[in-house]
C-alpha cells in the first residue's frame, strides 16, 4: 500500500492492476477492423474524467483524464492518454483508437493482466462519453474541449 503523509492509499484487485497497466508506455494499436474515413473534427486535446462503477463492498472512484487524438491518415488516430489515479498516482500511455460506426473504439493489451477497452461516443454539447473495461471492471468516461 501506498503512503501519503501517513495516510494509506488502498491500491487491491483491480485498481492495482489498473494502475500497473496505465503506468506502462507503449505505441501499441488495436485489432480492430480498419475504419471508415472520419473526419479531423474529433482531432486534437480533450479533458475530462475516468470513474469506476462500485463493485460489492468497493467505492467507485475517479481521475482525471486528458485525451489527445492525432489523426493517422487511414481513418483512425493514434491516441494519447494522460491522467491520475488515486489522485496523486499518474499514468500515461497511447493507444490506436478507430471509428466503429458512431463509435470511437481502443484496446490495449496490458501484458499479463489482460486487455484495456474504451469506447467513446458524441455526446451533447460536443462532448465525448463512453466506457471502459478490464476484466470484472467498468467505468465511464466523460471527455470535452
Amino acid at each position: 500500500m501506498a503512503t501519503t503523509s501517513g495516510k494509506r492509499l488502498g491500491l487491491s484487485g483491480w485498481s492495482g492492476v489498473f494502475l500497473l497497466g496505465l503506468l506502462l508506455w507503449a505505441t501499441g494499436g488495436s485489432d480492430a477492423a480498419q475504419a471508415a474515413e472520419w473526419t479531423d473534427e474529433l482531432a486534437g486535446r480533450w479533458r475530462g474524467q475516468w470513474t469506476t462503477q462500485a463493485d460489492g463492498g468497493r467505492r467507485p472512484h475517479q481521475g482525471t483524464l486528458r485525451m489527445n487524438l492525432r489523426p493517422l491518415g487511414d481513418g483512425s488516430y493514434q491516441g494519447t492518454f494522460v491522467g491520475r489515479f488515486a489522485v496523486v498516482i499518474p499514468y500515461a500511455y497511447r493507444a490506436r483508437v478507430e471509428r466503429v460506426g458512431d463509435t470511437l473504439t481502443s484496446s490495449k493489451r496490458l501484458g499479463p493482466f489482460g486487455s484495456y477497452d474504451m469506447q467513446l461516443r458524441p455526446g451533447p454539447g460536443g462532448t465525448l462519453q463512453g466506457g471502459w473495461s478490464a476484466g470484472s471492471e467498468r467505468g465511464g468516461i466523460s471527455l470535452r474541449r
